[in-house]
């Protein structure tokens, strides 16, 4: 039993601070070629690092700078391809994200969302949990109709 309470106490330890981690998301912003970044609690990623990678080039920044105040960067592509968008608060949380791009310079298809939202990912977090403990009550059952 006391195997049971580390485990426990090792999961929440482990994963505690992942459950009150933001997400991050972002949208297409029409009329240009661009990105709008946020969490996943709908605040937007203000004055943080991007950088636009062309297909030509992968390893090389295209464009670099900050987004606005509420969090959106836009940029002109010169060529068409998959550019690579990253974006990063410099506190653990970012994006990375390919953003096709034809040889009109507009979006080849839509992007959709791709993240799970808060509720999803406790409802998950949670599961594990009860998953684990089933798992353990098991062997620890099994244990001890194995000793008597």
């Amino acid at each position: 039993m006391n195997r049971i309470r580390f485990a426990l106490i090792g999961i929440v330890f482990l994963y505690g601070t992942t459950l009150l981690a933001h997400g991050v998301d972002y949208e297409v912003i029409q009329g240009g070629l661009g990105i709008k970044a946020e969490y996943d609690d709908g605040q937007p990623l203000a004055f943080c690092d991007v950088r636009i990678f062309s297909p030509k080039d992968a390893k090389t920044a295209y464009q670099q700078g900050l987004t606005d105040g509420y969090g959106r960067f836009l940029f002109v592509p010169d060529t068409s391809g998959n550019w690579k968008v990253e974006v990063d608060d410099g506190m653990g949380h970012g994006l990375i994200e390919t953003i096709p791009i034809s040889a009109e310079m507009t979006l080849t298809k839509g992007l959709e969302k791709k993240h799970l939202n808060r509720y999803q990912e406790i409802i998950i977090g949670v599961s594990i949990i009860f998953g684990l403990t089933g798992i353990g009550f098991y062997f620890a059952g099994k244990k001890n109709t194995e000793d008597s």
